[in-house]
């Protein structure tokens, strides 16, 4: 039998049956769905990142921003202004 045979028996089949085609359906999307949701958890949250050194990266940001709009930007000018003042590498900034 060919393929379009086997495709127009099977749409007569699931015609004569409706309540086979919504589960065929439904158990079709939640299997792509599921394999989507684990190919998006894989490659970002089981991969490790794709620089050299990627454990010490970090992320910075400050809660009173606006103090520091006019030196351009919250973070960087927390992190500029740390760095400034600071005496040696033991020196922690707060």
């Amino acid at each position: 039998m060919s393929l379009a045979g086997n495709l127009k028996f099977t749409l007569r089949t699931l015609g004569r049956n409706p309540a086979l085609a919504i589960s065929a359906i439904l158990a079709g999307l939640g299997i792509g769905a599921t394999s989507a949701m684990f190919s998006i958890t894989d490659g970002i949250l089981l991969h490790p990142l794709p620089f050299p050194k990627s454990n010490r990266l970090v992320n910075v940001w400050d809660t009173a921003a606006a103090q520091y709009s006019a030196h351009g930007g919250g973070a960087a000018a927390s992190v500029r202004d740390c760095h400034s003042s600071s005496t040696g590498p033991t020196n922690s900034c707060n």
